[in-house]
């Protein structure tokens, strides 16, 4: 995550995030044997595992379907906004995020792991259309 921060997705190497663990390189490759792309697929996933978990937080207390949708939307909307590192990367290389993100979904429906496992429709309708409004930068201020 630092070194995404520090680096951007392309320029982050397994050497920086050694350094930056602080543990060997042959234990970073013994966790992600397929090295840098394996690495920034889980820190990815790591951090869109996050987002869902967060929201799925949000939005478990709402007392109707409308309030669980304005505070799911309005929750993304922050989220997206505050997130430092993913608004730098959205700058700079918003094509190495949407590959990273497409394939983490992929992964997500293939083996039917939906982040609000107990509302999979409401995640779908919430998630899809951030999942692209976070890639391309376009979340408008919320009504």
């Amino acid at each position: 995550y630092e070194c995404v921060a520090r680096y951007g997705l392309g320029k982050t190497t397994v050497e920086d995030v050694v350094k930056e663990s602080g543990v060997s390189r042959a234990t970073v490759y013994r966790a992600f044997p397929g090295g840098k792309d394996e690495l920034l697929r889980a820190a990815v996933g790591w951090e869109m595992g996050r987002f869902f978990g967060r929201l799925a937080e949000t939005v478990a207390g709402s007392a109707d379907f409308a309030s669980l949708v304005e505070a799911g939307l309005q929750f993304a909307h922050e989220a997206v906004r505050d997130h430092a590192v993913l608004q730098k990367v959205l700058v700079a290389e918003p094509e190495k995020l949407q590959e990273l993100i497409d394939l983490w979904w992929r992964q997500a429906e293939q083996y039917q792991v939906m982040p609000l496992d107990n509302r999979p429709g409401v995640a779908m309708m919430i998630g899809v259309p951030l999942r692209s409004a976070w890639v391309c930068g376009s979340m408008g201020t919320p009504p």
